[in-house]
């Protein structure tokens, strides 16, 4: 599905939509639900549907599975990317808190890199918080339609992910991330 984000939607949806007929709750369909989940909701940040993104992790975070049962950092780029989601609808708090918990994993995983990136794009969330309760304070309340207009979000700068150095056959045969 390589960029085909489109098509990657569509498949994860059909696979969510099978397991929520089956309605198991046993562990094995609870993290395959959880992966078509977290993986719809990566496709649908890439092609900038924000809400349905920030819907999908929602829905995955709320599934009742062990950590144990997936694979290392998965809740991690999930929290990442639930934070990227909330940032760019403008829930700064959402995002701060996922944002916090994904450098959190990272940390305790040892994974200092993403750590530090996370506890960036924290720092850009609370300065995009302050910057808006401050507009808010500052101006004087004005009924008029225009000072109820969305506030502008700037993305946060996304560093590139770093492809496998297998075959892509392989890896994603692999059980790496």
């Amino acid at each position: 599905v390589d960029g085909d984000y489109v098509s990657a939607v569509g498949i994860y949806s059909s696979i969510i939509s099978d397991f929520n007929e089956e309605a198991d709750a046993n562990s094995a369909s609870l993290v395959v639900r959880f992966r078509a989940l977290s993986h719809r909701n990566a496709a649908l940040l890439s092609l900038g549907r924000n809400v349905d993104a920030l819907n999908d992790a929602k829905l995955a975070l709320a599934l009742d599975i062990e950590a144990s049962s997936l694979r290392d950092g998965e809740i991690e780029a999930l929290r990442s990317r639930t934070g990227r989601a909330a940032f760019e609808v403008g829930r700064y708090r959402e995002a701060k808190i996922d944002f916090e918990i994904a450098a959190q994993l990272a940390s305790k995983a040892g994974r200092d890199k993403a750590a530090a990136q996370y506890r960036e794009h924290l720092d850009a969330t609370i300065a995009k918080e302050k910057e808006i309760s401050s507009a808010k304070s500052e101006s004087p309340n004005v009924s008029s339609p225009a000072s109820a207009a969305p506030v502008p979000i700037s993305p946060v700068k996304q560093q590139p992910q770093q492809r496998p150095t297998m075959p892509k056959y392989q890896y994603y045969q692999s059980d790496t991330v």
